[in-house]
């Protein structure tokens, strides 16, 4: 895909919300956003592979961000690989 040059020029330097949320580890909006579609898409019996692997990915690492870095190591063995 080709982004010109003033479309760029355009959107500035901002960042959204949900990328300051990630780089601040907070939780991002991703279950409202993304969440809502894979939902919608699930009802309505379709499948959206992609939007189940963004919320699945961006949620394990929002729980990531939770765990303490001087955790127990013990206490990390209830995180486990999710497949999609």
């Amino acid at each position: 895909m080709l982004v010109r040059p003033a479309v760029l020029a355009r959107a500035g330097k901002g960042k959204s919300s949900m990328l300051q949320d990630a780089e601040g580890h907070r939780k991002t909006e991703i279950e409202v956003i993304i969440g809502a579609v894979v939902k919608a898409a699930s009802a309505s019996g379709v499948d959206v592979p992609l939007n189940r692997a963004m919320v699945a990915l961006i949620g394990g690492l929002e729980r990531g961000w939770r765990v303490s870095v001087d955790a127990d190591p013990s206490s990390l063995r209830s995180h486990r690989m999710i497949s999609i």
